[in-house]
């Protein structure tokens, strides 16, 4: 319930379209499994690509290879704008040791 009641508001942001930046990322947080999406634009080719970091609920990565990141990639084709090109990679966790001197 909790999930379902911080989610409410990316929807109704989000209305059933994907146009923006920000709609990607609202979009793609409301889909079942992922716990967090970061969105930056950048560009291939001198055209602008919206690229979407994802990690999984329980905060794993989500390979491209699986079934879910396949079924991920074609829901936000079906909802987005044919015009915009997106592409979808997980997050790498990145380990640092701190020390003090």
């Amino acid at each position: 319930m909790d999930a379902a009641i911080a989610i409410a508001p990316l929807t109704v942001r989000a209305l059933g379209r994907v146009v923006s930046l920000l709609d990607y990322e609202d979009f793609v947080r409301t889909m079942p499994g992922i716990g967090k999406a970061r969105v930056k634009a950048l560009y291939r080719a001198n055209q602008p690509l919206a690229h979407i970091t994802v990690a999984a609920e329980d905060g794993s990565s989500i390979a491209k290879d699986t079934d879910y990141c396949a079924n991920l990639v074609n829901t936000i084709s079906r909802y987005s704008s044919s015009t915009h090109e997106f592409q979808v990679d997980s997050y790498e966790p990145l380990f640092f040791k701190l020390s003090r001197r």
